[in-house]
């Protein structure tokens, strides 16, 4: 385990990352919500479908918690904010709500 994964799961209880070689996705479970924080793919891993399987795995978490979404929030601007955008569209999140420049995407998990 990495000291950056303790140190996250460290700051509240239903906060978690996974991480492998490729990268590391952080989220945290907020009643039948599981909200996505944060998501790396290493540069040259990018493109080949890890950013699919940590939502994957995020989405196998979250039903162990009895979550009924995901939620994803884009920043519009930042960096790689269309790629993350794009990605959270291929893997069947859509669009739920705008406020400013966040972007609010949600994908049922649950029933």
């Amino acid at each position: 385990m990495s000291a950056y994964k303790d140190y996250i799961e460290e700051q509240l209880p239903n906060r978690f990352v996974f991480e492998n070689d490729f990268g590391f996705i952080t989220y945290n479970i907020e009643g039948d919500l599981c909200n996505l924080e944060e998501i790396y793919i290493l540069p040259e891993h990018r493109r080949l479908g890890y950013a699919s399987m940590f939502y994957e795995f995020m989405s196998t978490k979250a039903l162990e918690y009895s979550c009924k979404y995901l939620v994803g929030y884009i920043t519009i601007g930042t960096n790689n904010s269309e790629n993350s955008m794009k990605c959270l569209f291929k893997n069947g999140f859509k669009l739920y709500d705008t406020q400013g420049l966040v972007i609010k995407l949600m994908k049922q998990i649950g029933g």
